[in-house]
């Protein structure tokens, strides 16, 4: 429940003085972060599920990790989210047909698909608002 909490937060008064926050862009330094905790988060996971004999405990823990920073960027209105919550989505469509399960994997397709939309929106919002940003 906290995580959720802090996540609206974030959305709804996470700019600058506590007011409206912006579309933006990750940036390198926190990219490298956020990769470096999704392999050592990954390699965690995927050895507690393997101690349960799950089906599939790398992408389960790939997957979960991924979600969660996806989460993560999405609550900071960070463009790079998207990316994230594609790549997501298409392991899913991958991991959710080999295992036999028909309709799963068009779940996740059309998730594919209403995040590949919403990085095209993000997009065009992101570059109307650098446009019309004062030149510094």
């Amino acid at each position: 429940m906290a995580s959720t909490c802090s996540c609206w937060y974030w959305w709804l008064r996470g700019g600058e003085d506590h007011g409206v926050l912006h579309i933006g862009r990750a940036g390198w330094r926190l990219a490298a972060i956020l990769a470096a905790i999704t392999v050592a988060a990954t390699a965690g996971w995927t050895a507690v599920l393997g101690t349960v004999h799950d089906a599939a405990p790398f992408l389960d823990a790939f997957t979960t990790v991924l979600s969660l920073v996806a989460l993560f960027l999405t609550a900071r209105k960070l463009f790079e989210s998207w990316w994230v919550w594609i790549a997501v989505n298409l392991i899913f469509v991958g991991l959710y047909a080999t295992k036999s399960l028909p309709l799963t994997p068009v779940l996740y397709a059309i998730f594919a698909a209403l995040s590949v939309a919403g990085l095209l929106n993000w997009r065009r919002l992101l570059g109307v608002r650098l446009a019309l940003a004062p030149a510094a």
